[in-house]
């Protein structure tokens, strides 16, 4: 069980929330912020929701915008955001690049 939990105790570890205010202390008002892993977009997003720290920057994560579903499901919570096609996917006849999106 916990015999060396003192040896592994992370609690006062705050790399990773550290990281995640100085990312979105760097973001213009309402930025939109296209995240990529699992790491980046959820310590991001935690903060939003959770500390409602910057709220006015979007996430949109790369993976995510990869799915058939995300568009449709989600571009009402990107206001202002014009989504070129369906889905992120560059080699698809049906999805869109970065440089579209821009």
């Amino acid at each position: 069980g916990g015999q060396h939990f003192e040896l592994m105790d992370q609690s006062e570890n705050h790399i990773v929330e550290q990281f995640g205010y100085e990312v979105l202390q760097l973001m213009p008002p309402s930025a939109l912020f296209l995240t990529m892993t699992d790491m980046v977009t959820n310590t991001l997003r935690y903060l939003q929701v959770t500390e409602h720290f910057r709220q006015d920057v979007l996430l949109a994560d790369q993976n995510l915008m990869s799915a058939e579903w995300f568009v449709a499901g989600q571009a009402r919570n990107f206001p202002g955001v014009a989504f070129p096609a369906k889905l992120y996917w560059p080699s698809r006849p049906d999805g869109w690049n970065m440089r579209e999106m821009a």
